[in-house]
Parts: C-alpha cells; sequence; structure tokens
C-alpha cells in the first residue's frame, strides 16, 4: 500500500522523502519522525530540534488537488472561527508526484469512544456544530459533493483503498450489491438541506478533554452535500476506531441515540421524509463498508465479518420506523 502512495516501501526511502518534504516545506533540518500511519493516504508526525511539532499528510494518487485546495481552506477557516481542528501549516503542494500537506499537531486529550453515551453526546453535538458553522463559509460552491469518485453503471463510489477490488470479488457479495443498488438512488435524489459536513465522522478521529471535543481530524472528507446524508453517515460510523478496544459497529439504539443528540441542539427536528434519508444513508453507508469488507478479506482464514453482521443487522429491523417514532417523541416534548 506504501508504494501506492510514497512509490516505495523502503523505510529509510521513506524517512528520507518526508525529511526532505519538510526540509523544503518549512525549513527544518534533520526532522525526527515519531509517529506515522497509512491508509487512504500518509501521515507522519515529525518534530523539529527547537520542538515545534507538526503533521505531514502525503494523499494518494486519487486526489484531487483543486478539491483539496477547498478543504484545506475551509478548514482554515473553521479554525480561525475557534473550531476544534488542526491549522493548516502547509497548504497542498507537489514533491516527486507526490501532493501533501502539512498541518499543526493537535493531539490533546484521550481518544473517544462513541458506545460510551458522554462520548456519544459530545460527537452527535460537534457535528452538529460543524453543520451550522459551515452555513456561515463564504465560499460554499468550492467545497466538493462527493469525498469518493463515483462509477458509472455501478451501485459504489471508486474504493477508498486500493486493497479493495469489488470487480474481482463480486461472487459472494450479490447481497450487499443489491443493498446498495436499492439505496443509490435514494442518496442522489435526496431533498435535504444542502450542508458542508464530515463524511468519515467517528470516533477514530476525536479526542475529547474536560468533557469537551479537543480535536477532530480528516478534513480531506469534508463534502457540500445533503445534512440527512451527512447525519446517516456519521450514524453509521461514528463508533469506529482502532485506539480504543471495543466493536466498531454502533447497535440500533445507539444509533438512535446519537441522531436524537444530534438533533437536540439543531435548529428544528427532522422531518418523516428527512428520517428516511437519514436511514437510507446510514444502509447505504454500511453496506459500502461491508462490500469493502468483503473484497478485502479474500483469501483470509480468520476474516472479520463485523461489518457485515451489522449490515444484516440492519436489515433485519425496520430503523425508518424506529427513527420516525423517536423523532416523533421529540418533537411532543417540545
Amino acid at each position: 500500500m506504501a508504494n501506492s502512495i510514497l512509490n516505495t516501501d523502503n523505510v529509510e526511502e521513506i524517512l528520507s522523502i518526508t525529511q526532505t518534504l519538510l526540509k523544503t516545506s518549512l525549513e527544518w533540518v534533520e526532522p525526527e519522525c515519531f509517529h506515522f500511519e497509512i491508509s487512504v493516504g500518509a501521515t507522519f508526525g515529525f518534530v523539529s530540534s527547537n520542538g515545534h511539532r507538526c503533521m505531514l499528510k502525503v494523499f494518494g494518487p486519487d486526489c484531487i488537488e483543486s478539491d483539496l485546495v477547498s478543504r484545506t481552506r475551509f478548514q482554515n477557516w473553521i479554525n480561525r472561527q475557534g473550531y476544534t481542528c488542526p491549522s493548516v501549516l502547509m497548504t497542498p503542494h507537489w514533491h516527486n508526484d507526490m501532493l501533501f500537506v502539512v498541518e499543526e499537531y493537535l493531539d490533546s486529550g484521550r481518544r473517544a469512544n462513541g458506545h460510551d453515551l458522554p462520548d456519544r453526546k459530545l460527537m452527535a453535538h460537534q457535528l452538529s456544530a460543524l453543520v451550522e458553522l459551515g452555513r456561515g463559509y463564504p465560499l460554499q460552491d468550492e467545497i466538493p459533493t462527493e469525498t469518493l469518485a463515483p462509477v458509472p453503471n455501478s451501485p459504489w463510489p471508486k474504493p477508498h483503498n486500493i486493497l479493495f477490488d469489488f470487480e474481482l470479488t463480486k461472487k459472494g457479495a450479490e447481497w450487499i450489491d443489491e443493498v446498495g443498488e436499492h439505496y443509490r438512488p435514494i442518496l442522489d435524489q435526496m431533498n435535504g438541506e444542502t450542508v458542508i459536513g464530515h463524511m468519515d465522522w467517528g470516533a477514530k478521529h476525536c479526542r475529547i478533554k474536560n468533557n469537551t471535543i479537543s480535536a477532530v481530524y480528516d478534513w480531506d472528507s469534508v463534502a457540500r452535500t445533503a445534512e440527512t446524508k451527512v447525519v446517516g453517515s456519521a450514524a453509521a460510523n461514528f463508533t469506529t476506531t482502532w485506539y480504543v478496544e471495543c466493536d466498531n459497529r454502533p447497535d440500533v439504539p445507539e444509533m438512535i441515540s446519537f441522531i436524537t443528540e444530534y438533533q437536540h441542539v439543531r435548529t428544528r427536528p427532522f422531518t418523516a421524509s428527512e428520517c428516511q434519508e437519514i436511514t437510507a444513508s446510514i444502509y447505504y453507508a454500511a453496506a459500502y463498508g461491508a462490500r469493502c469488507e468483503y473484497a478485502g478479506d479474500q483469501g483470509q482464514a480468520n476474516a472479520n465479518t463485523e461489518t457485515r453482521e451489522f449490515l444484516k443487522m440492519l436489515i433485519s429491523v425496520d430503523l425508518d420506523e424506529l427513527l420516525k417514532q423517536q423523532m416523533q417523541n421529540i418533537c411532543f416534548s417540545r
């Protein structure tokens, strides 16, 4: 996977490449790497000789420079408004066919756990605050409307990771594809208010300190889309983390709780049609995750089936009716 982003999987070469990037962009001398992760892109934590820290992010070949510029501009704007996200120290630049960004290294607080009610409330409220703040952003039209490129004649976008090949793993995934085929047209015709939202909202991207969200990451996942899609995607994924030992998927009461908490700080309650759009987004997000999981476990003896089990559970319940009942209860209690 490192080869697809950094053109090498040699550790010494990777260190040399990233140090050169920082020497070029920030004029740091022999910066020391203390953190490394790789997924859709590669992230590195560096410290300079005088103790300054930064996060260097190198993006994969599918990243569009103009989209990244728009997203980092939005990120810096909300940072100036006081929102808890890292500031961008170096806007998108190219170096040897690699697109990179340098951010403030922001790691104050502990990792979030969406299964814990206090954390879940904070995460839901923080997402709602982001959507509300984004309404005042002066450059709305430049924010991309998708985070993943659509694929013609397919219910799925281009997978976010090179490890997932949907074409080669069709056999056995038909039941997942049927879910995507059912809900994709609904997502394409949503009537919910268009907002700027974070489309990978999860515990893995949130830190908490003193009962507040102290950091939110992954701002290349910002998109301008229906609020109902933002909320539904978050409701399906807010428990996802590999930093805390817990299930990566929520149960139905936890999802209802997350949406309820989001609505508590929203300017108006969700309507019945908006609830339908939220549930469609939940099912689609779960199905996309299940499809990636299936594509990624080919040939593995002890494959992780957590997301597929999550999707099967969702199929077995009438989530739309449960959500509408909960929203009605909130309206009556106001």
